[in-house]
């Protein structure tokens, strides 16, 4: 990797404003927004952010803004799947899923142990992501199984939807035939 990342104008202009305003996640419409370009011009640019290391692409249309104190010289970046999940999936138009299992229990401070991968229960086959050294894994569940969760705030701005309490404690202990009798 190069020990410096050189960004056009253009560039350092979405990119400073996806800081100033705090966006850990970037599609191209909001770019096409942010540099006031076509939608074709910003998945160009994007693309280039990402070949430059600024941005790391986690789905169609779809990048990671890269932090500036890891920006330069890094070999891997961590992002906190809990952070950017909701951004992700909203930019799908997936409303409808939760944080479960093990991850569900770390939110509710029922795990110690943060969990190698972020599970989501969504109610549609997607693949899963690699966020630098995390992963978000995705669990299709039936859309009449998807019940039981609220959101919940875990920073100032960010919140996640874990599977309630309740729940969260029968499916993690492995008890997941009685999750769907609680409706």
């Amino acid at each position: 990797m190069l020990d410096t990342v050189e960004l056009s104008h253009l560039e350092q202009t979405v990119y400073f404003a996806c800081l100033r305003h705090g966006e850990q996640v970037i599609d191209t419409d909001r770019a096409s927004q942010l540099a006031n370009i076509s939608r074709g011009h910003a998945i160009k640019l994007l693309a280039s952010m990402a070949r430059k290391g600024a941005l790391y692409r986690v789905g169609r249309g779809q990048y990671v803004v890269i932090p500036s104190d890891v920006l330069y010289a890094r070999r891997s970046f961590v992002a906190d799947p809990y952070l950017v999940v909701d951004e992700i999936l909203a930019g799908d138009g997936v409303h409808e899923y939760y944080v479960a299992y093990q991850s569900a229990a770390f939110v509710y401070g029922a795990a110690r142990q943060l969990p190698q991968s972020l599970f989501v229960a969504v109610p549609a086959q997607r693949r899963s992501i690699a966020l630098g050294n995390s992963r978000i894994e995705f669990v299709k569940l039936q859309q009449d199984k998807l019940f039981g969760y609220a959101r919940r705030a875990i920073m100032r701005r960010h919140s996640v939807s874990p599977t309630m309490r309740r729940r969260c404690w029968i499916v993690w202990t492995g008890l997941t035939f009685a999750a769907a009798s609680m409706r």
